[in-house]
């Protein structure tokens, strides 16, 4: 677990040094890592966000790489909060961005 947790805080710092050195986005977006909190889960992930749209994983959209548990495959999701999902805001948050 210990390689897990190093392997996605360096996947995270890249991560935010591709945003930084390419800053011509509308808003500041971050980046975070999770899947380390207490009981490891299954799937580590790595969260890119603006803290505007999405404050917390269970608000917003925003981007996320979801990684097997065994590390050997990868996914890029845009994931919204599991809550409610209304299409013409997720339209509206994507043109207006």
């Amino acid at each position: 677990m210990e390689a897990r947790s190093r392997a996605l805080r360096s996947a995270a710092w890249t991560l935010k040094g591709w945003l930084s050195a390419s800053a011509d986005y509308p808003w500041r977006l971050e980046v975070q890592p999770g899947g380390l909190q207490s009981n490891f889960a299954p799937v580590a992930w790595v969260r890119i966000f603006s803290r505007t749209h999405s404050p917390k994983t269970t608000e917003g959209y925003y981007l996320v790489y979801l990684f097997s548990g065994d590390g050997a495959e990868v996914y890029l999701s845009l994931t919204r909060e599991p809550a409610s999902f209304e299409p013409e805001t997720c339209v509206q948050f994507l043109t207006n961005a």
